[in-house]
This record gives structure tokens, sequence and C-alpha cells, in this order.
């Protein structure tokens, strides 16, 4: 890893830097002798400035004759005076940091429509909220599009593992985790099980304390050590390094040791802030890190928690002598890993495939049953229905079983519910790898979708359109998929894609599902409700949009609530506790 991970991204804007004052200086010298210094640097400097606009105004006449010929048009684009989408990209950060998550991108639709085009930094960029745009994206004409490449803001990170990679390369880590998520495999009960009782177990004794617990930090250690196991054949014990205490003088401040998952952990976090924030820059990002060292220190905490295990699972294949080959069975009780690497022994193809499954594993599962512990605590009334489902389906203290699960329709609805308002993964990218046409919404003149052109697609802003859902379409309610609103999503089942499509549709949605029911009968079989503890929530993580969240949603990577989610849970009455 270098020691500053920007370097090796300066490298694609780089020469669009130097080039043209070089150029100009070369051109100064040939055509004009003895040019006094004073005169050549500024015009050299001035070069760049009219190279950038001059390539902005060719390229936009270019693509509008090259749509006019096709019987197209291009998409409208966001007014912004300045000349390089500062305004744009001000709006981008200024909801990251302070903003209600996708309120911006509400505000550019209400004026130019679900899909429009936006200059960042020099570079045109799409953004949609369109189911049919964003199907065919995904799935109907899949070929055509790619991972983005240019900004390259995630590969220090995720490197060229399944979420970051392409072609070939991409097919590969999908064909070597894809026996992982076999019916047998993802439907491990006992894992599950084991792994939420010690869960709530933490949570109890927090409980006993009198002091309110992070249901956040708890369920993000429940699903690490949950990911660690099914991956690594490792349990890491987060769970076992002990809950962090509110930041407030009622409580006593725990005073936290080393343990490596909280370094982990908090390394996470950081570095998927950091990228997140790197996406809402543009191709400028490398400019304004080339001197922080901070998320190289994360990259290489991240390093120090990963690669250990890889290299445990690597001597084991050449201890017990097995080879690298094609043909491969999965065997009993053999964990991802150990089957990766009868794959390859490559240590970054192992390093970056595991550590995309890992986000995968903790930070989806562990936002969903945030947002949905948050969505109960609003409304007690369906946190009563869901129990009382589970109460009659699974009993007061059995196990749930895959039958159960399938019995339990409203359990399933309130998952379907959360997922479509807070959606684990809001925003995501793709790339035209050649022009494309997007038939008009209007049934007018279709649009031109030049080749290399960066696709934004918010799966937040279509699960929210009321034009899609229904005029309640802001407000959470279960029974919509199970009465006559789900016809909305009958006539259009690409409204409502919580785990992608197409192709890339994620291997381990019936995964997150399990693992997130589960937890949740557990929990609702021990308490009766939840409330919000406000007193202890981080004074600036808290909700500052009446008639909204209580607490602030953001994302990085995936949506998680800022600060935490600071609640305490009312413990099952007696009789139910029998």
């Amino acid at each position: 890893m270098p020691v500053l991970p920007a370097l090796s991204a300066l490298r694609l804007i780089l020469p669009s830097l130097v080039g043209p004052p070089l150029a100009t200086y070369a051109a100064l010298r040939v055509l004009v002798f003895r040019l006094p210094l004073f005169v050549a640097l500024p015009l050299c400097f001035l070069s760049l400035p009219i190279y950038f606009f001059a390539t902005i105004a060719l390229r936009r006449f270019w693509n509008a004759r090259e749509a006019a010929r096709n019987g197209a048009r291009l998409l409208p684009w966001i007014e912004d005076p300045s000349p390089l989408g500062t305004n744009v990209v001000r709006a981008f950060v200024a909801n990251f940091d302070q903003g209600y998550l996708g309120d911006h991108l509400f505000g550019w639709a209400s004026k130019y429509g679900w899909t429009y085009q936006m200059n960042i930094m020099g570079e045109d960029v799409v953004h949609t909220g369109e189911p049919e745009y964003i199907k065919a994206i995904l799935a109907t004409h899949f070929n055509s599009y790619k991972k983005p490449t240019e900004s390259a803001f995630l590969t220090d990170m995720l490197g060229n593992g399944v979420f970051n990679a392409d072609g070939d390369l991409w097919k590969f880590h999908r064909g070597i985790t894809r026996p992982f998520f076999s019916r047998d495999r993802i439907s491990d009960f006992a894992m599950f099980d084991r792994h939420t009782l010690e869960a709530l177990g933490a949570l109890r004794e927090r409980l006993a304390s009198g002091a309110p617990i992070d249901f956040q930090d708890l369920v993000s250690r429940f699903t690490i050590d949950s990911a660690t196991v099914f991956l690594f054949g490792t349990n890491v014990r987060s769970l076992r390094a002990g809950l962090p205490y509110p930041a407030s003088t009622a409580y006593p401040i725990a005073r936290r040791g080393n343990d490596p998952a909280d370094a982990f952990a908090t390394a996470f976090l950081a570095a998927q802030v950091h990228c997140a924030r790197r996406a809402r820059l543009g191709r400028s990002w490398p400019l304004l890190e080339l001197f922080d060292k901070s998320h190289a220190r994360n990259l290489r905490t991240i390093r120090s928690f990963v690669e250990p295990l890889i290299d445990a699972a690597v001597a084991r294949a050449e201890t017990t002598g097995t080879a690298v080959s094609e043909a491969k069975e999965v065997l009993e009780g053999e964990t991802m890993l150990d089957y990766m690497v009868k794959s390859t022994r490559d240590p970054v193809l192992l390093y970056d495939e595991a550590l995309n499954i890992l986000l995968a594993g903790r930070d989806t599962t562990a936002s969903l049953l945030t947002s949905t512990v948050y969505a109960l605590s609003q409304n007690p009334a369906v946190l009563a229905k869901l129990r009382a489902e589970i109460l009659s389906v699974v009993g007061r203290d059995r196990a749930p079983t895959p039958d159960h699960l399938r019995q339990m329709r409203f359990l399933r609805a309130v998952l379907n519910e959360v997922l479509r308002l807070w959606t684990p993964v809001p925003f995501n990218s793709r790339q035209t790898i050649e022009p494309v046409i997007w038939p008009a919404k209007d049934g007018q003149v279709p649009y031109y979708i030049p080749a290399n052109t960066r696709l934004l697609y918010s799966v937040l802003v279509m699960h929210r359109r009321t034009d899609l859902w229904g005029p309640d379409a802001l407000t959470f309610d279960p029974e919509r998929f199970l009465d006559d609103r789900v016809r909305y999503l009958t006539a259009n089942n690409f409204i409502f894609l919580p785990f992608n499509a197409g192709p890339r549709i994620c291997l381990g949605q019936q995964f997150a599902y399990n693992e997130a029911s589960v937890f949740l009968v557990r929990l609702l079989q021990q308490y009766s409700g939840v409330q919000l503890a406000p007193d202890v929530q981080p004074p600036e993580s808290r909700s500052r949009w009446p008639g909204r969240e209580k607490v602030w949603m953001k994302a990085h990577l995936t949506m998680y609530a800022a600060g935490g989610l600071w609640v305490h849970f009312t413990p099952a009455a007696d009789e139910d506790a029998a």
C-alpha cells in the first residue's frame, strides 16, 4: 500500500494539469524568440483554464452533434454558473456534511426531472432515479456499462474485489464466492442464533446497569463476529471487547482497550467516510489529500486486521498440500476463505475479495437492523403486531427455523419497508462503455448518453418517489407490501432494488434477510418495546429536520446513524418471558 494513496490516482488527472502549460511553454520557445520569463509563465498558467473551458465546450458541442445524428437529445443540465461545477460539488459536500440524506437530489429532481446531468469539476456526470434507466444499467443492457474507473476513489480501499471489479476479474470473484451462498449455507440458523444470543447477552448486561445502549454498535459487533466465522472460520469476538457507554456525565465512560476488532471498526468507518467524500468531489479529490496521511493509516489498520486471517488460510492449504485448481468442490465445514485459496494464492486477490465480502457481511445487515429498530421505536403499533406474529409462530423461547420465517409475512414486510425507506446502499454508480440511447419519459425525442459518462443512480430516491409508491411513500407502513398498495410494486418490480439487480445482484440478499430475521425474532421474544435515549444521543448527531427521523441518517458506502442509535429496551412482561 502506498503511504499516500492519492498519488496513485493523481496520475489520472496529472496529464490534463501539466500538459497544457508544458505545451504552451514549448510552443512559445519555438514560435517566439527570447520571450521574457515574466511574460511566458503567466501565459503558461493561463493555458490551463483555457484548456479546461475549451475542452468542456468542444465536448458538449460534439455530444450535441452526435445526439442529433442519432435522432436524440442531451439530458437537461443543472444550472451552475461556476465554470467547473463547483456549486454542484458544494451541494454534494454540504449534503454529506450537514444535510438530510438526498435532499439535494430531490431538489434538483423537482426542477429538472428524475434524470439530469451536471458538471463536476469539468466532468459530465448523469444522475437518475428512474427505474427504467436503472433497469437498463443493471440488467437489460448490462454489457453497455461498467464500474467507474476514472475517479478510482475506492481502489485503495476495496482494490479489485467483487464490488469494484469488472469483466473477467469480476467473473472470477463472483465464481469463487457464489458456492457459499447456496441454500444450505445461507440458512445456517444455528450460527445466526449463536451469535444473536451472545449479542443479546451483552445487551441485557448493559441495560441492567441502567445505561442505554448504542444499538448500532451492538449489531455491528454481532455482524462482524458472524461474518468472520462465515468468511474466515475465526470469530474475532468483538462483542467481548466491551460496549461503549454514552459520552455523558450521567454514566461511566468505559475505558476501551486496544482490541483489534475495535481498532478495525474505527478505521473501517473512517475509511468509508473518507471514500464517500472523495466520490462527491469528483476527479479533483487527489489534489485535496496529497498530504493527508490519515486515510493511509486507516488502511494499514484494516490490513493488519485482515491479512493475518488470510495468511492463516494460505498456511493451512499449504500444510495440507491443497493444490490450486479449476475444478473445486465445497467441502463440509470449509470456510469461504479456505475455498478461495483453492482457486488462487495471490495475496492481493485474496485480500481484496475478503475485505469486499467482509464489508457486505458486516455493514449492510448492521444498517438494516439499526434502521429497523429505529423504525420500531417510532411505530409502537408495528412493533406490537410484529411481536405478536413472532410469539404466535415461533413462541417465547424457541429458536426460529426457515419454516418459521416463511410463515411470518409481516416480519418480511417490516424488513422490506425498512429496506425501502432506509436502503443500506442508497447511492451507486456505473459508467457507459459505449454511447447509449434512453427513451424519454414524456414520449418525445430520446436521450443520448455519450461513451465514458459516469452515471450516478439513487435507489433511495427511487424508493421514496410518490409517483411510484403512492402519496404516502414517505410514511413507514409495512402493510403496503401486504395490502392493495402492493400493486405499485407488481406493476414494476424495478422500483424496489435494495439488493441491486441483474448479473451483479447481491449474492447475500437471502443471507441478510435470514440473519436480520433471526436477530429480530430473538430480540422481540425478550423485549416488548424500544425507546430512543435522546439525552445521550450526541448533540451533533441529532436530526435537525422536524417531522423526519429523530437521529441523523447518513451514508458512506452504506447507510448509518451518525453518532450511533442510543436506545432503551422494555423487557417483556413476566408472563411473556415464561
